[in-house]
């Protein structure tokens, strides 16, 4: 992939420009763009404190 490329987030299915970002946790396969990625570190952080409070159980 180069910094150039173009690519179809997989989260919204627009256009952009550049080497993307992994989607994991909202979708298992493709790149998402720099907006969606930002709804995938959320989903991340939720997951990391869920884990948290599970283990201080």
């Amino acid at each position: 992939m180069l910094k150039d490329d173009e690519h179809v987030c997989c989260i919204c299915g627009k256009r952009f420009k550049g080497y993307g970002n992994n989607p994991e946790l909202i979708k298992n396969e493709g790149v998402c763009c720099d907006e969606c990625n930002k709804k995938v570190i959320e989903q991340r952080l939720q997951m990391e404190e869920i884990k948290k409070i599970i283990e201080s159980w």
